[in-house]
């Protein structure tokens, strides 16, 4: 009787193999009704060694076991059952491959929940009868729940599979998540209300495409506030000569052409491809315009000074310009390296940056900066207490006695001591240090802060290992005025111990400062001030407040404030991490908390099954 109870199982699985091998493989040889038969008589045996078990039981007058093996023959039958149906269900197809009448797909999902269901009855049942008790022992109501538990797992992927199969055959698409494509921001609406010569803009894409709404839609807003933004709408496979005249390739492009140039945008013709760039439509649109609307300017950085680079650097990754170097192409700014302080600034230069300089200027280079100004030049200067990493003193900061002397001349001067605050600080490590990662939403009327100011309700600038400027009335016809200005709290940190000390003063300390000056012939030399040049660096850079406050700096320089304003974003931020404890919190909640509920609830459901 033991071997009958170790190989009922393993026949009646090997059985069904062979009858699905049979089915699947052999279909189209001789040797297909000789394997099929051969799997029907190894499945029926197993079902005669569960009758002899179960009449055994019942001539031993236990009853209760005999019970458990009824239900032990009941998934059983209702599995053979399945496969019978399934053999009426092909023969009710004859020739055909597929179902065609209303019987045909009734007896497909019958003999397909069928054996489903019989096969999740089955591994119910036999597990819970490998720990169920014989003879007198015997607990065929434990069977009996263990199966109906099985069964109504078995309905539940039936129905997962039934709403898949569904979703397959029908070409129905229901998004319920929420998607909003930008609009029109105030610097795209500005570039365009200042368009003075028509710019065509081809729109391909299909009839029936999802996409060309949201397009539609945008564009609309823009020609409404030009009539130079000249809008056709096209097909490419039905206008193939618009599309050789655009030089579009395929549908689901935006090109713009002016005076024989022309800007393509590649969104795409569906809308699960296009909904990351319909996000930040704005900006691409932005962008492509002043490429064919403005003169290339060029941004001279310096370089031999240990200055902040587009490069990645050793130090710190708040000395990296990568960010501010998109922000500017965005601007049809090229940032190139300025070959020589020494000799004069070339004439192509819109404006020259100096931006986290280590070593000090000689007297000759200031002087240059000088000359340059005095033919209206551009001037950029951020400059730093100490290094922005995360340990102040990997870099030493120079003194800039000579470009301090520059800046008073302009009614500017730096202070070289660090601000911090104690109240209203950035949190990034946790410990005092952090008290001079500082954030404002302070800004003056500047244009050079006409975005912030319009914004200080949502928008904040980060300053990190800061100084503080001191604005002096205007000297040499030079105009002063602060910009960017620190929260009140903040305090001069004379000591470095990043606490308030009764001698220390808190203060709204200037951040950042302009100055212009009026020259011959209409023009005007323009100096702007940072007091920290990690407000430039990339990861502030990922943060809208920086951003605009960088955009409007440059306009401001380049005298291309017929674009300030802010650009719109749908795009998702994206979330990062920090390492150490910040690293280990989120994973600990992404992964450690639902394994703990998940141990915690096995602990106590073993413990249910000790005590019954």
């Amino acid at each position: 009787m033991n071997a009958l109870r170790a190989l009922r199982i393993p026949l009646f699985l090997l059985g069904l193999a062979l009858v699905f091998i049979a089915e699947r493989y052999l279909k189209t040889y001789d040797s297909y009704k000789i394997v099929a038969i051969i799997g029907a008589l190894v499945t029926l045996i197993p079902l005669g060694f569960t009758l002899l078990l179960m009449q055994k039981a019942n001539n031993q007058g236990l009853l209760a076991e005999a019970k458990s093996w009824k239900l032990v023959l009941v998934w059983k039958i209702l599995v053979i059952l399945g496969v019978l149906l399934f053999y009426v269900y092909r023969w009710s197809l004859g020739t055909s491959l597929s179902p065609d009448t209303l019987m045909q797909k009734g007896l497909l999902v019958l003999w397909l929940s069928t054996l489903f269901l019989g096969l999740f009855m089955g591994l119910g049942v036999e597990f819970s009868h490998r720990m169920n008790g014989t003879g007198e022992n015997a607990e065929p109501n434990r069977l009996a729940y263990s199966a109906k538990i099985w069964l109504c797992i078995g309905f539940l992927f039936l129905g997962l599979g039934a709403l898949n199969y569904g979703a397959a055959k029908k070409d129905k698409v229901f998004d319920l998540s929420y998607f909003k494509s930008t609009k029109p921001g105030e610097a795209t609406l500005n570039a365009v209300a200042s368009l003075e010569a028509p710019v065509r803009t081809g729109v391909f894409f299909t009839k029936d495409s999802e996409v060309a709404s949201f397009v539609r839609e945008y564009l609309d807003v823009l020609a409404q506030k030009n009539s130079n933004l000249q809008l056709e709408y096209y097909d490419k496979d039905f206008y193939p000569a618009q599309a050789e005249e655009f030089k579009v390739s395929k549908n689901g492009q935006i090109v713009l052409l002016k005076d024989g140039k022309r800007q393509r945008i590649d969104l795409g013709d569906k809308l699960e491809n296009a909904r990351k760039k319909l996000r930040n439509l704005d900006a691409q649109f932005q962008k492509a315009l002043l490429q064919l609307t403005s003169e290339r300017g060029i941004i001279y950085f310096t370089s031999s000074h240990g200055e902040m680079s587009w490069g990645i650097d050793r130090h710190s990754p708040l000395r990296s310009l990568r960010n501010l170097e998109t922000v500017l192409r965005s601007q049809n700014l090229t940032p190139k390296s300025l070959p020589s302080t020494f000799e004069p600034i070339p004439d192509d230069a819109e404006a020259v940056a100096v931006v986290g300089p280590t070593a000090s200027f000689a007297k000759e280079e200031v002087q240059t900066f000088r000359d340059y100004l005095n033919r209206g030049g551009r001037l950029l200067l951020a400059l730093d207490v100490e290094s922005a990493g995360e340990q102040a003193e990997e870099v030493v900061v120079a003194d800039q006695n000579e470009l301090d002397t520059l800046l008073k001349e302009v009614g500017i001067q730096f202070r070289k001591i660090r601000l911090a605050n104690d109240r209203e600080f950035v949190r990034s490590t946790r410990q005092k240090f952090d008290r001079v990662y500082l954030y404002t939403n302070l800004f003056g009327s500047h244009e050079s802060v006409s975005t912030l100011t319009r914004n200080d309700e949502k928008l904040n600038v980060l300053a990190l290992h800061s100084g503080y400027l001191v604005v002096e009335s205007g000297t040499n016809a030079w105009h002063p005025v602060s910009t960017i200005m620190a929260l009140r709290s903040t305090f001069i940190d004379t000591n470095k111990n990043f606490d308030y000390d009764p001698d220390e003063v808190r203060g709204s300390y200037p951040l950042a400062a302009a100055a212009e000056k009026a020259m011959a012939e209409g023009k005007k030399a323009k100096v702007i001030v940072l007091a920290d040049s990690s407000m430039l660096g990339d990861p502030p850079l990922y943060y809208n407040g920086n951003q605009w406050m960088a955009l409007d700096t440059f306009r401001w320089l380049t005298d291309r404030m017929n674009t300030s304003g802010a650009v719109e974003s749908e795009e998702d931020v994206r979330i990062q991490h920090s390492k150490g404890r910040e690293l280990i919190v989120f994973h600990g909640s992404i992964y450690l908390a639902p394994l703990l509920i998940l141990a915690l609830g096995f602990v106590a459901n073993r413990r249910k099954r000790t005590r019954a």
